[in-house]
């Protein structure tokens, strides 16, 4: 039985690892060669977090690093929370930014679309072999405040290399599209379906609608701008809106719970209003697709206060070593208790 008191990514994870344990060959066929069986995936964890901790290797001395260490901390982050196309931002204590820090030096360069990442981007895809179809690891790192401050680790895995035709087409497609090309087409049907908890999408890059109301607030073609940035121009610009003082002050200070209270209210507020007669009330309710999935973003960690770009998932390292534990208690087909 599950325990009531484990949260609810903390059960999924024991749900994935008790797929695995049972060789549930729906979700197996998601993942590449050497992650196939309830072995693979044993080995490969002991490997990396031997302590089932992701201090194994966050506080693990930087020379020691290979790109093997950030693909294994992208495997835990997708144990955290499985996705199809999604990025992750992991908080660092100040002892894990140092030393990620000079072991993401060591990567090799590329360039980046993403975030603060254009010129100062590194590639972990040297051997990268986790979910089929997925070649390439984008590793940044990135500052949800000032720029020059890089205190977390962005992951991203890409269907192909920086460096290859391919990409370029999938980045053409995405363009042109506002989505990518399918990558894993297992995987993407059981995104699809919400099968063990698996999201289709979730990540920073910002959807149509949503930049154009961006543009409409005044944030132009910002690629780095924050819900809470946008809750408060929200607040400021739309028409007879009438929020109580505290919210207008320091909206970075907001946990994500009130925040997404917030954009209800937003939306049900623009949906009383004459929509033809204001431009922000008419982009505010052709992006409310794109809220409702920050909206969920939020109310996945709805005590936090860390700045969210849009519905990139974000964790800590405590976040991942419960998720690890459990997933690790699923693996062995034991009951998380």
């Amino acid at each position: 039985m599950l325990g009531e008191q484990h949260t609810t990514r903390e059960q999924r994870a024991w749900l994935l690892g008790q797929a695995i344990h049972t060789n549930d060959t729906e979700l197996l066929d998601v993942f590449a060669l050497g992650f196939k069986t309830e072995a693979d995936f044993a080995a490969y964890l002991d490997q990396y977090f031997p302590n089932h901790r992701a201090s194994d290797i966050l506080h693990r001395r930087a020379d020691l690093w290979t790109v093997g260490h950030f693909q294994a901390l992208y495997v835990a982050c997708w144990i955290y929370q499985p996705v199809e196309k999604g990025s992750f931002i992991l908080a660092l204590d100040a002892r894990a930014q140092e030393i990620v820090r000079d072991a993401y030096r060591r990567l090799s360069w590329r360039m980046s679309s993403h975030l603060h990442g254009q010129f100062d981007a590194g590639s972990a895809g040297a051997g990268w072999s986790f979910l089929g179809g997925y070649n390439e690891l984008l590793v940044q790192m990135e500052s949800s405040e000032r720029r020059n401050t890089r205190t977390e680790l962005f992951l991203k895995c890409e269907g192909h290399r920086m460096w290859s035709f391919a990409h370029l087409s999938a980045w053409h497609t995405k363009r042109r599209t506002g989505a990518g090309n399918t990558a894993n087409p297992q995987l993407h049907e059981l995104a699809e379906l919400h099968r063990y908890g698996i999201l289709p999408r979730a990540a920073e890059n910002f959807g149509k609608a949503y930049q154009k109301l961006l543009k409409r607030l005044g944030f132009g073609n910002k690629t780095v701008v924050t819900v809470q940035s946008v809750v408060a121009a929200l607040q400021t610009q739309l028409p007879q809106w009438q929020a109580a003082p505290e919210t207008l002050t320091i909206p970075e200070q907001i946990e994500h719970g009130q925040l997404a209270a917030d954009l209800e209210e937003l939306l049900d507020h623009a949906r009383s209003l004459p929509s033809e007669d204001d431009p922000i009330v008419i982009a505010l309710l052709r992006a409310e697709s794109d809220i409702r999935g920050v909206i969920d973003t939020l109310l996945a960690n709805t005590n936090s206060t860390s700045p969210q770009f849009y519905q990139e998932i974000r964790m800590s390292a405590q976040d991942l070593d419960a998720t690890l534990e459990a997933f690790y208690t699923g693996l062995r087909g034991l009951q998380l208790l």
